[in-house]
């Protein structure tokens, strides 16, 4: 999650005479790209991909079904993989199953790695969706080596993992799930690379936790979960009339938060959360992902291939050309310039 400072002003002074002629002696070179067009990269799999996260302009990661963990260094030209990279003996391994991406998944065995946090081109998280081989526990991993190495962190819940948010390589935010007809939730905290502590939100899914800064946090699902502070703990905060469940969430600031999910919603609060409003989308499709670069850029996507940008803080947001049809997971935006999306099927996009 990247921070932008552009505090640039157009005068607009100019005046337009009509008198040009036009010579007809252009270079004969391609013209540069829309700002809003987007090109797909190779990622080397077929799975699909749940969440995605770049640390840096180069160094990113995308993490998916059926063990998929994969790593560009270079921008997204070329992606390895590094899920042979894991602590072998507590890779997660167990049967559960959930809708992901609008499609029911059962997980008979391989680990579905389902979101990932990069702190910074060394450092990133990775969450799953079930418990451990031989364990009750469900894992998460982190790496302060790029990738070369990913050490696990045994969580003290069995849920599955649906958001994280690290602040470095031993502090972290979790937020979970419980098994369907059971949907108790757990914000788990890491701290010094182990679990300390937990909060249990009963019957009341929650899918994404995001960060203004270490201590002021907002967690979506079914509800808005905020803490304000390190003593203050978490508290509800209301949500529009008529909005429903919640996917992601983003922090651009202590005050600017939006977040995302079902019919094409998107909320936007200015105020920490005291009040939160409804912004025109202009679509009525899932959106699974959303991130901002400041308190006016960033962009959102969702089903059927649908990204969304705006530059005024989500007063107005504009479709842009996916050139894909298929659903988009996850958005991660280090500038203007360097913003990846990955969904089903392998399927990552870099913006132009």
């Amino acid at each position: 999650m990247g921070t932008g400072t552009g505090t640039g002003a157009d005068t607009g002074t100019g005046t337009d005479t009509g008198t040009g002629t036009d010579t007809g002696t252009g270079t004969g070179t391609d013209p540069l790209p829309s700002a809003d067009e987007w090109e797909q990269v190779a990622s080397g799999t077929t799975q699909d991909l749940y969440g995605i996260g770049f640390g840096s302009a180069t160094v990113g990661w995308a993490v998916g079904a059926n063990e998929t963990i994969i790593c560009t260094k270079n921008g997204g030209d070329s992606w390895v993989d590094q899920f042979g990279n894991l602590e072998s003996s507590v890779r997660p391994h167990h049967e559960a199953s959930a809708h992901i991406l609008g499609s029911r998944y059962t997980n008979p065995g391989p680990a579905h790695l389902l979101d990932v946090c990069a702190v910074d081109a060394n450092t990133a998280w990775v969450t799953s969706f079930g418990p451990c081989r031989d364990l009750d526990l469900t894992p998460c991993f982190v790496t302060t080596s790029g990738g070369t190495t990913w050490t696990c962190v045994l969580t003290a819940t069995n849920f599955q993992e649906w958001g994280i948010y690290a602040f470095d390589g031993q502090t972290a935010r979790i937020c979970t799930v419980g098994s369907p007809g059971h949907p108790d939730s757990d914000i788990i905290v890491i701290n010094g690379g182990f679990d300390v502590g937990s909060l249990r939100v009963s019957w009341a899914s929650l899918y994404d936790i995001t960060f203004a800064t270490r201590y002021d946090g907002w967690v979506v699902g079914g509800e808005i979960w905020h803490m304000a502070d390190a003593d203050s703990g978490w508290s509800r905060q209301q949500r529009p009339s008529g909005t429903g469940m919640l996917i992601c969430v983003e922090a651009a600031d202590a005050n600017n938060v939006w977040a995302c999910g079902d019919d094409g919603v998107i909320i936007h609060t200015t105020d920490g959360g005291a009040t939160w409003t409804r912004q025109e989308s202009g679509v009525s499709v899932m959106l699974w992902g959303i991130d901002f670069i400041d308190a006016n850029t960033g962009w959102c996507v969702g089903a059927d291939g649908t990204i969304l940008g705006t530059t005024d803080g989500g007063a107005t947001w504009t479709a842009q050309d996916s050139g894909v049809s298929h659903g988009l997971s996850s958005v991660s935006a280090v500038d203007a310039g360097h913003v990846w999306a990955c969904g089903v099927a392998g399927m990552i996009l870099r913006k132009k």
